[in-house]
């Protein structure tokens, strides 16, 4: 039929420009963040592209029910505002015959959120998180790059060296920076290497140096020294795979606890978004031709919001036990169905109206 084809060629046009504008944001401020992380020496630059694809693939299921919702409230608020809907409405086709074409249009998105959020999501969390160890493992244990002050040990430690040969892996003319309990202290070194020993300790040896301490009595020391080791890093177990980001929704079900039930609530209610939102644009896009834009688009961006926080509300509660997983996942989605259905009636009731009055 020409009114659907019509409808579903022109949400997916809308969605696909809600979706590229959104990432485009998106992806700035996730590149912001990263870089200002690899300014201060927390990240290297070699990771700074993986981990911005894995933050662009964490905000797929957040993405696609905005792009699937803004994209069929855009086409409809249009066909109101251009009157297309006042011909097909006029020519016999009804206000329902809209349904059809969203479900069709939605229903490919719901199965690539349901295994965003089942599969991919986890790895994304995963991986992400595999790398920043890795980073920060080397980091713990790289004397520093040269010329750029490095903190580590939550600012507590400040390593800087002048000159480092990448090969080996040595440092020239470093400088350390300790803050320590009642105590703070300085060491410089000639040069510098890090070494791990056997249990898994990994330690900064510094060769022909001075160590400068002052502690919180006033009194000071001073120790000269040919061979210094700094520990820098304690052995730390593997990943910790039970992160409830990086598990599956079966898997999270199977734990039983407060905690992995408020995530499900939020990954199976993102993926119910994707069919609720849109359908709720059929009431939501009726517009008088006379009036702006801008408001009816607002209140849709407002229900979006409202929305997301009654999801967060149901996964708070569930988390804290004062809601079981039942209410936590249809409580939520429920509420907004409700509010459809009342738009539905209050158009319905201003028509009746305006049909009596002969408006």
């Amino acid at each position: 039929m020409i009114y659907e084809k019509s409808l579903r060629a022109e949400f997916t046009a809308n969605a696909a420009i809600v979706a590229l504008v959104i990432i485009t944001f998106a992806l700035t401020i996730f590149l912001i963040r990263l870089l200002n992380e690899v300014g201060i020496g927390k990240l290297d630059v070699q990771g700074l592209g993986p981990l911005l694809t894995f933050s662009l693939l964490k905000f797929i299921p957040f993405l696609l029910p905005l792009s699937s919702f803004l994209g069929v409230f855009l086409t409809l608020t249009r066909w109101y505002r251009d009157s297309e809907m006042v011909v097909w409405l006029c020519s016999g086709v009804p206000l329902t015959a809209s349904i059809r074409p969203i479900v069709f249009f939605v229903l490919p998105l719901m199965l690539i959120a349901a295994g965003v959020t089942n599969s991919l999501l986890p790895w994304a969390y995963a991986a992400t998180d595999a790398i920043k160890e890795k980073i920060t493992a080397e980091s713990e244990t790289a004397i520093g790059r040269h010329g750029v002050f490095r903190e580590f040990a939550n600012g507590k430690r400040i390593i800087y060296a002048e000159d480092a040969d990448q090969q080996t892996g040595e440092a020239k003319n470093v400088f350390i920076s300790e803050r320590g309990v009642g105590s703070v202290s300085v060491i410089v070194a000639k040069s510098a290497r890090h070494v791990t020993q056997q249990n898994g300790d990994k330690f900064v040896i510094l060769n022909h140096g001075h160590r400068y301490e002052l502690n919180s009595s006033g009194e000071f020391k001073e120790t000269s020294y040919e061979k210094y080791g700094v520990r820098v890093a304690a052995r730390e177990g593997s990943m910790d795979k039970g992160r409830l980001d990086t598990l599956s929704i079966p898997q999270l079900l199977a734990m039983g606890s407060p905690q992995s039930y408020g995530d499900v609530v939020t990954r199976i209610g993102l993926v119910l978004m994707v069919v609720i939102l849109p359908l709720l644009s059929v009431p939501l896009s009726y517009v008088n031709p006379r009036a702006g834009r801008s408001v009816g688009t607002l209140m849709a961006l407002l229900i979006f919001f409202a929305y997301y926080n009654f999801m967060t509300l149901a996964r708070s509660l569930v988390m804290q036990e004062k809601l079981n997983l039942i209410l936590g996942l249809v409580a939520p989605h429920l509420i907004m169905c409700l509010v459809g259905l009342v738009l539905i009636y209050h158009q319905r009731v201003n028509r009746s109206i305006k049909s009596l009055l002969g408006i």
